[in-house]
């Protein structure tokens, strides 16, 4: 807010009667309720934990990935020839999670190629270089995009950090204590002025060692905040006329401008009404949530688990683990992530691709999966998609080559936030690129498709030009 000089050299007594003293009765049905606020802690737990911090030992690294290899039948000769440093970032934990996958369920032959292309050479240089099926497939992929569809492949696979979106959650326990500091703030400042006096008295139950302050009680309640807050606009009523009166432009500069400040705490502590009478009911889930939006790395040894990290069902060693290697190898691809600012961890994320939808061209969140441990609330949920969307504008923005409007659609099923029914639309989805294997998509009702069978009717919400909120 601009506090203009008059806050503090102001003398004269225009804004209250001082003759006037009426007794606060701010709030006369305040509860007997003397206990602290608690607020729910979270722990964040690690998706990979290690006993101890070990020393980088390279060969040691490579020995338990061959011996891996060797458990489920796929060792080879030559990769004893590739360099120790090259199988760096296969903690043990995610070669048990490898061994796991190839145990209980089968392969096709996609992880085997990923994790020999990844040890034995650079990945980028094995998906967009070399004569391989997947090269090739990414290849007609590159073409569709940049010459059907006007998207910038580079910008695509590379998204610029300014697409990333930071979002905090907070618990309604937090948001009332902020809006109560807020309002705090405001009596402060009306308080420099020569109606002190005259707002002392009237708060009086609240002013302490010369400070106003709202107790832990009245905060840590919606109902009584917003009676609070509102009883005390009221009981200012005089301070606002006043004001009212000396805002005209017959009156002194100085006193204009003292005017204009005290109107505008009036209209923030209204504004903390409105702020008080939006503050949603925590719900079952977590609540709190401080989480960057951005795009995956597509580096094999840290997203290969990127399923891991959500805990759903394409992680390794799970029932449809075997997705994660053709996400990866395949460039039509992307994934959006939810990372924790608080430990860096990777927390949910969203496969993300284009397709047709009747004809027109649209972005596709494929689902929205949540690690188990951070599941959200509906309120909380309903800001995650709305940060998930602005993702994805910034970066439709950013990599589209004409003004064309790209339309968002969330698939209707197997999200861990909600997905708002109001806006679910049937349409016929056309899948945009080239794969080379089978591939499990959510939006396709969770089975498993070839290209071809990537083209059929489905149900989708369709997020872009709706009310974000909902």
């Amino acid at each position: 807010m601009r506090i203009s000089n008059s806050f503090y050299k102001y003398t004269n007594s225009y804004l209250y009667p001082p003759s006037i003293s009426v007794k606060a009765d701010i709030l006369s049905d305040t509860e007997n309720n003397d206990k602290e606020l608690q607020l729910p802690n979270f722990y964040y737990m690690p998706v990979f934990t290690a006993s101890a911090v070990t020393k980088y030992n390279p060969e040691k690294e490579k020995e338990a990935f061959l011996n891996m290899l060797k458990t489920v039948d796929l060792y080879r000769p030559e990769d004893d020839d590739i360099p120790a440093e090259n199988y760096s970032g296969w903690d043990s934990d995610k070669i048990k999670l490898i061994k796991k996958q190839f145990t209980e369920y089968e392969d096709d032959g996609t992880l085997e190629d990923l994790l020999r292309a990844v040890n034995s050479s650079l990945f980028e240089e094995y998906i967009f270089e070399e004569n391989n099926l997947y090269s090739l497939s990414n290849e007609t992929t590159k073409n569709l995009y940049e010459r059907v569809y006007s998207i910038d492949y580079d910008k695509w696979l590379h998204p610029s950090k300014t697409c990333e979106v930071r979002i905090s959650i907070k618990d309604s326990g937090e948001k009332l204590k902020s809006i109560a500091d807020n309002i705090v703030c405001d009596i402060e400042l009306l308080r420099l002025t020569q109606a002190k006096d005259f707002i002392d008295r009237q708060l009086e139950p609240y002013i302490k060692k010369d400070t106003f302050t709202i107790p832990k009680k009245i905060y840590a309640s919606k109902p009584m905040l917003y009676r609070f807050t509102d009883n005390i606009i009221k009981q200012l009523n005089t301070v606002w006329r006043r004001a009212k009166y000396h805002s005209n432009e017959n009156q002194p500069i100085d006193v204009r401008e003292l005017a204009y400040d005290v109107l505008d705490i009036r209209d923030d502590l209204k504004k903390s009404l409105s702020d008080i009478n939006e503050v949603r009911r925590n719900g079952r889930g977590q609540n709190n949530f401080d989480i960057t939006v951005k795009m995956w790395d597509r580096n094999p040894k840290k997203d290969l688990f990127q399923g891991n990290y959500s805990t759903c069902c394409i992680g390794m060693g799970a029932v449809n683990g075997d997705a994660m290697p053709k996400y990866l190898l395949h460039t039509c691809f992307n994934m959006i992530e939810l990372v924790d600012n608080n430990t860096n961890n990777t927390i949910g994320n969203a496969l993300c691709y284009f397709a047709e939808a009747d004809g027109k061209l649209a972005f596709i969140i494929d689902n929205v999966e949540i690690n188990k441990d951070y599941i959200p609330s509906k309120e909380a949920g309903n800001d995650i998609r709305s940060a998930i969307l602005e993702y994805s504008k910034n970066l439709l923005e950013y990599i589209k080559k004409d003004d064309r409007n790209i339309d968002i659609y969330m698939s209707y099923r197997r999200n861990d936030i909600p997905a708002p029914k109001e806006y679910a639309v049937d349409k016929t989805f056309k899948f945009i690129g080239d794969i080379y294997s089978d591939i499990y998509l959510d939006l396709y009702d969770g089975e498993v498709f070839d290209n071809v069978g990537l083209n059929r009717e489905l149900t989708a919400c369709k997020l872009s030009g709706q009310n974000d909120k909902k």
